[in-house]
């Protein structure tokens, strides 16, 4: 086993009790399923009653295979007619509307199915500064702006969906409470003067999720400062009900990769690490250019020395990050990579190069299984 995903799920399901016991009474906390869709992973969020935030078909049946009675919330700019039925069928609770399109589809299919839907308008904001994965203060494909969304209300005539609040989510990763603070009261005072505006019933604000994890060092945010900080928005509007949707702050402490130092070698006075997994099993260093923390597995005394840890792909651009790691390591060691409870398997790019996938892992009272092989190549090639 060279390279394999390792989720403790002991210690979810603590993180997850402590981070609902945090929050204010009245939150609701979905689920992001695309952090890691795992449906071990989904069963614990399940025991403590987490909602699932669902972007795709598969992520719906995911979930209904796991909690077929659960609470879900349908987000993403990916909606065909096909989909909207599907999650009409399998009970969706809300939807997240990127466009006209998606409005119209939505209640075209309520018609058909004879039933009707409650729906969030996708708010993209203005942002004097910063970016992310998600547009941040660049126009993004998500969703749309103020003033789109009130033209596409005054042409558009639809009888069964019910449009109950907004939906703004523009920042990943964030783990700076006073910004992210910062950031949900703009949110939440413009998102009532746009419902207010534009004669929309101001029910519901979901501020998406982006609550971050310490990938350069430090500490998570804790949870009980998130809570207080919630509820000081929650303060500013008491008849609206606020939802969250929690993935990589929820499920990324509670997981690791470890994959195997294949060689070592010095270039130009630079000292090289080549491992057996990178962005085939672990895209996210390549995607944003921030590595995941990471260890030496096993114990050394010897001192530090800096190392550029590289994948086994055929680019540069598989490169894991620089890492402070014992002098005296050598292939045939483990590098053991934290926070990749989210972001990982699902995330990769597994088929480039044919290399081995990589195998996941569950630990749960104290025992440690293995719920997925590595793919080889000859299972997948045609």
């Amino acid at each position: 086993m060279s390279s394999h995903f390792l989720y403790d799920l002991d210690a979810l399901s603590a993180w997850a009790g402590k981070i609902r016991s945090a929050m204010p009474a009245g939150l609701e906390i979905y689920y992001a399923c695309k952090a890691n869709p795992l449906s071990h992973i989904l069963q614990v969020l399940a025991e403590h009653d987490f909602g699932f935030d669902l972007a795709s078909p598969g992520e719906l049946r995911q979930a209904k295979s796991v909690n077929p009675r659960g609470r879900m919330l349908c987000t993403g700019p990916f909606k065909p007619p096909a989909f909207l039925k599907e999650a009409l069928l399998a009970g969706v609770d809300l939807f997240v509307l990127e466009s006209k399109k998606q409005l119209e589809d939505l209640d075209r299919a309520c018609e058909e199915l004879k039933c009707e839907a409650r729906a969030l308008l996708r708010l993209q904001l203005d942002w004097e500064n910063g970016s992310s994965v998600l547009g941040g203060s660049e126009v993004s494909v998500f969703g749309l702006d103020p003033i789109s969304w009130k033209e596409v209300l005054a042409g558009t005539n639809t009888t069964r969906v019910r449009i109950e609040g907004v939906h703004v989510f523009q920042w990943g990763n964030e783990n700076n409470l006073t910004k992210l603070e910062s950031r949900w009261e703009k949110i939440s005072r413009e998102a009532s003067a746009f419902c207010s505006e534009n004669a929309i019933p101001f029910r519901i604000l979901d501020l998406g999720g982006g609550i971050g994890l310490p990938y350069q060092g430090g500490e998570i945010l804790p949870p009980e400062r998130i809570g207080l900080a919630l509820a000081r928005i929650q303060a500013t509007m008491p008849n609206t009900r606020l939802i969250m949707e929690l993935g990589r702050y929820l499920v990324g402490p509670c997981g690791s990769y470890t994959t195997t130092i294949l060689d070592r070698k010095t270039l130009r006075g630079r000292q090289f690490l080549i491992t057996a997994g990178g962005a085939q099993h672990l895209l996210r260093p390549a995607l944003v250019g921030e590595k995941f923390p990471g260890s030496l597995q096993r114990k050394s005394e010897a001192p530090r020395e800096r190392f550029h840890v590289h994948g086994p792909l055929c680019t540069a651009l598989d490169f894991l990050g620089e890492y402070e790691l014992p002098a005296d390591i050598r292939a045939g060691d483990k590098l053991e990579l934290q926070f990749a409870g989210a972001y990982g398997f699902t995330e990769s790019m597994p088929f480039f190069l044919c290399h081995e996938g990589a195998s996941e892992l569950i630990r749960r009272n104290g025992e440690t299984i293995e719920v997925r092989k590595a793919l080889l190549p000859e299972e997948w090639m045609r």
